[in-house]
């Protein structure tokens, strides 16, 4: 059985400049999950696989509006109404 995912710092966490004592705040982003294409792996003679953005299922609010510190600019305000 897979474990769930833990986040890109815990799961890359040999490769990051970082140890045990690093603080470490996560949303649990970067779980895109990625599927084999055989056939692209065939055409380049190498091994590809393809992130699947479109699966509604595995939103996560990392990947929303809030959590990247995206906010819409204010309205105008309205001229001539009062």
């Amino acid at each position: 059985m897979a474990r769930p995912w833990r986040g890109v710092v815990e799961e890359y966490r040999d490769w990051l400049p970082v140890d045990d004592d690093t603080p470490v705040v996560t949303l649990g982003e970067g779980g895109t999950p990625l599927v084999h294409s055989t056939w692209l792996s065939g055409v380049v003679h190498g091994d590809v696989w393809l992130k699947v953005e479109g699966d509604k299922r595995l939103y996560r609010y990392a990947h929303s509006e809030s959590a990247s510190g995206y906010r819409r600019p204010p309205a105008p305000p309205a001229i001539g109404h009062n």
